[in-house]
């Protein structure tokens, strides 16, 4: 019954450290109870926090919400005036190679050379970018991507006040960098000019599509449940809640890190774990 299109999970209802009954909210405003043996919560770092927020359970875990951690990033683009060089078999994937500075804390990725699409020559324009049409033009991307660090300040709330239209109270996000993370998206910078100046060829443009914004910008954004082996962890090592015995959480809300990259195979391996 609870598993028709547009019904919303609202509310956990608990008593004496054991969830008891899931609230959900149907488009029409009807609700349903749902009573079960145990509850798998996987609607991301923002949504299931907002759930267990609303649920009461902050007074029980007072980092809940806490320690929002994403992934910071920066897009260049590498355009010269030539071709694509032929390659030997015309099916393999776009070359790339991936570099990583561990000591960092960032990674940084070469995709290309490629055609210069219309797609990308509209981009192009936008920012005041015009090519010589009758020259063939090829695009390498020069990317790079860090972790924030697990700083408290940044972190998922709700406003009580605030509701959507099926009455749960609205999320809250607030972002926070460090001096560390501010320094990481610097070196990021520098390492893709440097990585560009070395592979670039005469008569190339290099320019910056996409900056990181640590205060606006919101990218695989993990952490507002962490788990760990600490008391204060809001969920143990397999991702339970320490305060609802029967309760797991199975997305990157568990995570105290994004880690490097991509989270899309963590995040499935993290969950067939809890299950």
């Amino acid at each position: 019954e609870s598993a028709r299109t547009g019904h919303i999970a609202c509310k956990l209802t608990w008593k004496n450290g054991v969830a008891t009954a899931l609230d959900v909210r149907g488009p029409d405003h009807e609700d349903i109870r749902i009573h079960v043996r145990a509850y798998v919560l996987a609607a991301g770092p923002i949504e299931t926090a907002r759930l267990l927020l609303a649920s009461g359970l902050g007074q029980l875990a007072p980092n809940l919400g806490h320690g929002l951690t994403r992934h910071p990033y920066v897009n260049h683009l590498l355009i010269e005036p030539h071709a694509v060089p032929p390659r030997a078999n015309p099916d393999e994937l776009l070359d790339g190679a991936l570099i990583p500075f561990p000591e960092e804390g960032y990674s940084l990725e070469v995709v290309g050379p490629t055609p210069l699409g219309d797609p990308l020559q509209t981009e192009l324009h936008k920012h005041g970018i015009a090519l010589d049409s009758a020259v063939p033009h090829r695009v390498t991307y020069v990317n790079a991507m860090c972790e924030t660090d697990a700083d408290t300040r940044s972190q998922v709330a709700v406003t009580p006040r605030d509701r959507d239209s099926l009455g749960r109270p609205l999320p809250s996000i607030r972002l926070s960098a460090t001096i560390r993370d501010k320094n990481r998206v610097n070196r990021m910078k520098e390492s893709c000019t440097a990585m560009a100046e070395m592979i670039a060829a005469p008569g190339a443009n290099f320019f910056i599509l996409q900056d990181a914004d640590l205060d606006r910008q919101l990218f695989h954004e993990a952490g507002t449940c962490a788990m760990g082996n600490d008391s204060g962890a809001v969920c143990n090592e397999w991702g339970r809640l320490r305060t609802l015995e029967n309760v797991w959480i199975a997305d990157a809300s568990v995570f105290p890190s994004p880690g490097d990259r991509h989270p899309t195979l963590t995040v499935l391996a993290h969950a067939i774990r809890a299950a």
